[in-house]
């Protein structure tokens, strides 16, 4: 059952306090009024304090319970968040309402932190303990996502630096980039929109997510159990529901949720707009359709066929061709970790039936890092380094191909590394013979990325292993194989078979 109460800013001064008067002459002590309908205050956590637009407990301030990101995004008891407007320099504490008391919870070594950390905001935060009595200060105003965490009391204040469209939707794909999908605010306390005109848009998966953080650590892991951490999502997704008059209509916001989708009738030039306001629970976002849009499209697929890959004319049938793997967000990039012969030809293809195919331009390759790039064009690629394996990456858009001889392949995850996307020699793989092989493993998942260019994000060139094959990432992310502590993961992309032993 719900328990609500009357409480006063006279009552919420001390730390501690229990309501056991309700008559009507104590719930007007000083000759005040009986509060609104808008003071009644609900069991829960709140957040109140002279930084914020109000100073006493009240129900804008009710924290809504988060889920736990780094637990497969279940509930956790005792978690948290809210998004709040602060000024710098004045103080806010939280507040506990539960039954007829009240516990007041301030700074017990708050610490003010730069951090860069993989996947989370990249630059100031206020970070810490709580403890009774107390409270805490932002060194800047803005709109702050606060949680806090009552079984460890740990809390957090992120700021909302920018919100951003983000996904296969946009050309930017799942990155921020300011020029085409990052929505920018003007601030207010108890109001701010962010937005963007101008805003192509065309079929695919997307999110929002604010400061360029997917989430936000209030708890390292223990050990190696990445599942004890406690992070909140910095994104949310929804359902986009019927275009109608030109707008979308948003609803479902689920923090850390599956992606929202846009389908090829949808493609357009927008408006988009993501709306904070004090008092509501979830964001307002406007979807506004102001134009047509000429969207490239990019085949489905590709494959790589070739002498190259076989090292006689055989490698030229679709027997032997290889398929690329094209790049979450980016339609028109595709790559794949390929086992090439010297002084073979390749070429590309994205039929499989000759269909469409295409080479270099003729011209002599221009030199990049671990290998060479081509002009696209109608002839061969002729590969000039030694036998052995390659990372192809293949620029649509560009018209650029990148032949690199220089395979990096790299462990990454909270289980294996504790982070994402880090490249330490401890954790790259070695080759052996024609297998590409771990460092020793930690036991739990097993996730890997490879370096190749004209891709940003290393999740972009992830793969797994699943039912002892190589799976590279598509979309969504996938269920890799569990390890055992000890155990080593071989590769082979000759192949294309992999085990954990």
């Amino acid at each position: 059952m719900k328990t609500f109460k009357y409480l006063t800013v006279a009552a919420l001064a001390a730390t501690s306090l229990t309501l056991s008067s309700c008559d009507d002459k104590d719930d007007n002590k000083g000759g005040t009024d009986k509060p609104s309908i808008d003071d009644i205050i609900e069991d829960g956590f709140y957040i109140s304090g002279e930084a914020l637009p109000f100073t006493g407990v009240d129900v804008k301030g009710r924290m809504k319970a988060a889920i736990n990101e780094a637990d497969g995004q279940s509930a956790r008891d005792g978690l948290f968040d809210i998004y709040i407007t602060l000024q710098a320099g004045k103080t806010f504490s939280f507040t506990e309402v539960k039954g007829a008391s009240t516990t007041t919870y301030g700074s017990a070594g708050e610490y003010k932190v730069n951090q860069d950390v993989s996947e989370e905001y990249a630059g100031d935060i206020l970070k810490g303990d709580f403890a009774e009595g107390g409270s805490f200060t932002v060194g800047e105003t803005n709109l702050y996502h606060v949680a806090i965490d009552k079984s460890t009391k740990k809390f957090v204040a992120v700021p909302v630096t920018q919100w951003c469209i983000i996904g296969d939707v946009s050309a930017a794909g799942w990155n921020d980039n300011d020029d085409i999908n990052v929505l920018k605010g003007i601030y207010n306390d108890s109001k701010i929109t962010y937005s963007k005109s101008g805003i192509t848009l065309k079929e695919g998966g997307f999110k929002f997510r604010h400061s360029a953080a997917w989430k936000q650590t209030l708890l390292e892991a223990p050990g190696d159990i990445a599942e004890e951490a406690v992070k909140i999502n910095t994104n949310f997704s929804g359902v986009a529901g019927a275009l109608a008059d030109n707008k979308f209509t948003f609803t479902n916001h689920a923090p850390g949720g599956d992606n929202a989708t846009l389908t090829k009738d949808h493609r357009g030039v927008y408006t988009v707009s993501v709306t904070w306001e004090l008092g509501k629970e979830n964001f307002e976002v406007s979807i506004v359709r102001t134009g047509d849009a000429d969207i490239a499209d990019y085949p489905e697929s590709m494959w790589l066929r070739g002498s190259g890959i076989t090292g006689d004319d055989a490698g030229w049938g679709a027997d032997y061709s290889i398929e690329l793997s094209r790049v979450p967000g980016n339609a028109h990039l595709f790559w794949n970790v390929v086992y090439l012969h010297e002084g073979g030809g390749i070429k590309f293809d994205p039929t499989n039936e000759w269909n469409g195919d295409f080479g270099s331009n003729g011209d002599a390759p221009s030199e990049i890092e671990g290998g060479s790039e081509y002009g696209q064009g109608k002839s061969d690629i002729k590969i000039e380094g030694q036998t052995g394996y390659y990372v192809v990456s293949l620029n649509l858009k560009d018209e650029k191909i990148a032949v690199v001889n220089d395979v990096q392949i790299y462990l990454t995850g909270n289980d294996q590394t504790g982070t994402h996307g880090d490249i330490s020699v401890d954790k790259l793989f070695t080759l052996e013979g024609d297998l590409f092989v771990s460092p020793d493993l930690k036991a739990g998942k097993v996730r890997m990325y490879a370096i190749a260019p004209y891709i940003d994000s290393w999740w972009q060139r992830e793969f797994h292993i699943t039912d002892n094959k190589i799976v590279h990432r598509i979309d969504d992310e996938l269920d890799p194989a569990i390890a055992t502590a000890g155990q080593k993961a071989y590769l082979n992309f000759r192949t294309g078979e992999a085990e954990i032993k």
